[in-house]
């Protein structure tokens, strides 16, 4: 997942305005119990937020695996071997548009679409979640 995480981070850092610096991110995996690129993806971002380095847009991922029951969100490591398919969805919190997706295992077109808009969903639930912790945690410093 490493050459995803980097290619995606590069699409939201606004590297022009860093020049001749180096922006490292180290994520360590101490335990996967499942949607790990969107929790890697998640984590990274709200690093970069939290160090202040300028961002053209919030990054937001969720993960959705289709198993015989229907789609599960956010599913553990279990759930993902179990599963048919397994996607991942990143996107842009200005204008919602994907900025990264990952799939594993095979899907029609109508389970694909319900897989991404259950992601864009759960995205939008996070995106206000994010917005009421940065703003609390802003209020505090001032």
């Amino acid at each position: 997942y490493e050459a995803i995480v980097q290619r995606t981070l590069q699409t939201v850092i606004m590297v022009k305005s860093h020049p001749r610096t180096v922006i490292t991110i180290v994520i360590q995996v101490l335990n996967d119990d499942g949607s790990i690129l969107s929790a890697a993806l998640n984590g990274a971002c709200l690093a970069l937020l939290d160090a202040g380095i300028e961002m053209n847009s919030t990054l937001l991922c969720s993960s959705c695996a289709v198993t015989e029951g229907g789609l599960i969100l956010d599913p553990t490591a279990a759930e993902e071997k179990s599963a048919l398919s397994v996607v991942t969805m990143g996107y842009r919190s200005v204008e919602s548009g994907v900025v990264v997706s990952h799939m594993t295992g095979f899907l029609d077109d109508a389970t694909l679409f319900a897989c991404v808009e259950a992601c864009r969903s759960a995205c939008l639930q996070l995106l206000a979640f994010l917005r009421s912790v940065t703003n609390k945690r802003y209020e505090s410093i001032e």
